[in-house]
């Protein structure tokens, strides 16, 4: 069921389904802080996603079909295709979240006038720059693991070392066996471009830290994150003639994608949102250029070229089908991403884009009750709220006008999160009178109060006018519709 009228036994089976076992595990203040302001403001929170997920449960198995893959070795690409506040971003970091929790490495990050995927000035490498700082893996969610990765290769080594070689750690012999293994391990990664230079920086690092020089350590991984600017420097610095800029950063992440392999971790996974700034670019010569990067992606990933990387692209349905400036337009990928003449009407997650729906009222359903009770337990308090009650909210956001094609979750929750404010705060006498309050406002001639408003009940054929059913208020003698009959003429 779709955005629409409420069914009580749908409600009652999204009760019983929509129950997860996270939810009810002790909720520490700074997730629900964190959980509380982002949705507020309309933004992905990045913490306690788990305790408000619902749906989505095609795209997520697609999303782990694409993980078992890649720790075999594979790749993938995907655009993730929705309208503003339908949920791409918050797909994207449930992927995320799955991902770190099953051994792969993330990087994320948001496009933007300064960060594309090519440009004049820099904007490519910005977003590199952008991902390698948001790589990530279990140990360190937060972000900015590279070092941690690095060292865990190299501790990784020793340990192998001792436990084949059975020599001590410090005695000449551990150090000639582990420069075999550290220049063996750098051998794999040769058979890509720039992995001569990658393999010469980590070479660097481990004898960085061998002589614990800390400034041959950190010259290393600038490089790996491509903050040199100057070819001249980093070749004093470290000996090599290349760095990270505009035109090849992408061939660097598919290094690093080698690189978090030799760490223990199962793969790569790069998330990449707001998609939509690439068809914001005005310019036609650099719009094409930065879809012709693109397009190079996806040819690598879908052809299984990169071995343990895959991409992931948010981006709306304008920014995709947009025959003049989207990515229709570029008639490459025309080609390769219209749905063709029997998949438009069937639409599925086996290709390279998942488009977003609706989520089911039902599953709206659970999304308002797991966020209620987010908020009872960050204010330690009960709101004494029903089942009616989210009932009621949801009929009345759907029967506002439009609401059907333009109500999205983000606004949903903004609305109902206000509520809850005005009602705690002391704003209304109860969560239905702020309902009225607020259908008030937006709507005076729905704020009839002779009679009451009350929420409609299930099935109903109404006569407030919540739902425009066989009740609803229709032009009688007197009205407007009369008076423009008579003035024809």
């Amino acid at each position: 069921m779709g955005l629409g009228t409420v069914d009580e036994g749908g409600l009652a089976a999204a009760a019983s389904a929509g129950s997860d076992p996270r939810v009810g595990r002790p909720l520490p203040r700074r997730i629900s802080q964190a959980l509380l302001s982002a949705l507020s403001a309309g933004v992905v929170p990045r913490l306690g996603l788990e305790r408000i997920a619902v749906g989505r449960k095609a795209e997520i198995e697609a999303f782990l079909g694409d993980m078992g893959a890649l720790a075999e070795g594979g790749s993938a690409f995907r655009l993730i295709c929705g309208r503003y506040g339908s949920g791409k971003s918050f797909m994207l970091q449930i992927c995320r979240g799955h991902a770190l929790e099953s051994g792969y490495a993330t990087m994320d990050a948001d496009l933007s006038p300064e960060r594309k995927l090519t440009g004049q000035k820099g904007q490519g490498l910005a977003t590199y720059r952008a991902l390698v700082r948001s790589l990530a893996i279990r140990s360190k969610p937060e972000g900015g693991a590279l070092q941690v990765i690095i060292d865990a290769w190299l501790l990784g080594l020793q340990s192998r070392v001792m436990a084949e070689r059975g020599v001590a750690r410090g005695s000449e012999a551990f150090a000639a066996f582990f420069e075999g293994l550290v220049s063996e391990a750098c051998s794999h990664m040769q058979g890509v471009t720039h992995g001569f230079d990658v393999s010469a920086v980590l070479s660097r690092y481990w004898k960085g830290c061998v002589d614990s020089d800390d400034e041959a350590k950190a010259n290393c991984l600038k490089w790996l994150c491509g903050e040199y600017a100057l070819r001249s420097a980093a070749r004093k610095d470290l000996g090599v003639t290349e760095i990270v800029d505009d035109g090849n950063w992408y061939d660097f992440l598919k290094v690093m994608a080698r690189l978090v392999g030799l760490a223990g971790q199962k793969g790569l996974v790069a998330f990449v949102d707001e998609g939509v700034n690439l068809y914001k670019v005005s310019n036609a010569l650099s719009r094409n250029q930065n879809y012709e990067k693109l397009l190079s992606m996806f040819n690598d990933l879908t052809q299984n070229a990169v071995q343990g990387l895959a991409m992931y692209f948010g981006l709306t349905p304008q920014a995709l089908e947009d025959p003049r400036r989207g990515l229709y337009g570029y008639e490459a990928f025309r080609t390769r991403l219209s749905a063709g003449a029997f998949g438009a009407s069937l639409p599925g997650v086996s290709g390279p884009v998942i488009r977003l729906g609706a989520l089911e009222y039902e599953e709206l359903f659970v999304l308002l009750r797991r966020v209620l009770g987010v908020y009872e337990a960050h204010h330690s308090l009960g709101m004494g709220l029903s089942d009616d009650d989210l009932t009621a909210f949801l009929q009345a956001s759907l029967d506002k006008v439009g609401a059907k094609e333009g109500m999205t979750p983000r606004e949903m929750l903004r609305g109902f999160l206000h509520l809850l404010d005005v009602v705690r705060q002391g704003g209304a006498p109860g969560f239905r009178s702020a309902i009225r309050a607020a259908l008030s406002v937006a709507d005076p001639a729905r704020a009839d109060p002779d009679p009451p408003w009350e929420p409609t009940p299930v099935g109903w054929g109404g006569s407030d006018g919540l739902g425009g059913g066989s009740g609803a208020p229709s032009d009688g003698p007197g009205t407007d519709a009369d008076g423009l009959h008579e003035m024809e003429l």
